[in-house]
């Protein structure tokens, strides 16, 4: 969803703004320093996630004013729905909307964005489980231009030296999503390097059985070898 791009605001739309993020600076300091895109290093498309339409009105407008481009989104799959390839997301964390669902949801269609959490209060658990989940960062208390702008720039310089990386493992988790956990099973042993006959001693079942689950869980995880099968094993864990 796109919200319209304006660097001009009313005094009642300023108002507005303050009351929704409690701003330590003025809303006429970021409007007089909102920087355009030569005052950071590159413009950023922030993907903007939040449950509260003066939320994601607030948010998006003071990165417009701060010279990026600002889209808007209500929940995480309205996000994965747009498919956007590009960019960085900010989550505002409410009830069950927060960063970690955004990461899952974003894993499951085997896509890859930096997710950047916020709030005015963000509890440690949810933190902790959205960095678990692949968040870059997270800003927790009164919304700071200048702290936003800084959080986007050193998210959008890491996400370029990760991101292939990233892309890889979230590829290989969806795939392995839609293992059985008797395939799953035989990936786990496969990886030790066991044979089928050695497999099918640990499961309790006939080496035929194996190879069965093994060719079945390969088409699904799209390996073309053991080897391969391995690698995206692999994948999906490291880091």
């Amino acid at each position: 969803m796109l919200l319209e791009d304006r660097s001009g605001y009313s005094d009642f739309e300023q108002q507005g703004l303050a009351d929704a993020f409690g701003f330590r600076d003025t809303v006429a300091e970021f409007s007089d320093t909102a920087s355009s895109p030569s005052a950071s290093s590159a413009r950023h498309t922030v993907h903007v996630v939040a449950d509260e339409a003066q939320q994601r009105a607030a948010m998006a407008r003071m990165i417009f004013a701060a010279g990026h481009h600002a889209e808007v989104y209500n929940d995480a799959e309205e996000l994965v729905a747009h498919r956007p390839t590009g960019g960085i997301v900010l989550v505002h964390e409410s009830g069950k909307l927060g960063a970690s669902a955004v990461c899952q949801a974003l894993t499951r269609n085997a896509s890859w964005l930096p997710v950047i959490g916020f709030g005015a209060e963000v509890d440690a658990s949810r933190i902790v489980a959205g960095m678990k989940a692949g968040a870059m960062d997270y800003f927790v208390g009164p919304v700071c231009t200048g702290t936003m702008i800084a959080k986007l720039n050193e998210c959008a310089k890491e996400a370029m030296s990760v991101s292939a990386f990233r892309g890889r493992q979230a590829a290989a988790r969806s795939a392995l999503a839609r293992l059985s956990d008797r395939e799953r099973q035989v990936l786990d042993l496969l990886a030790t390097g066991l044979s089928n006959k050695a497999m099918a001693r640990d499961l309790g079942i006939s080496p035929r059985t194996v190879e069965i689950h093994r060719m079945k869980m390969m088409g699904k995880i799209g390996a073309t070898s053991g080897a391969h099968a391995v690698r995206i094993r692999i994948d999906a864990f490291e880091g």
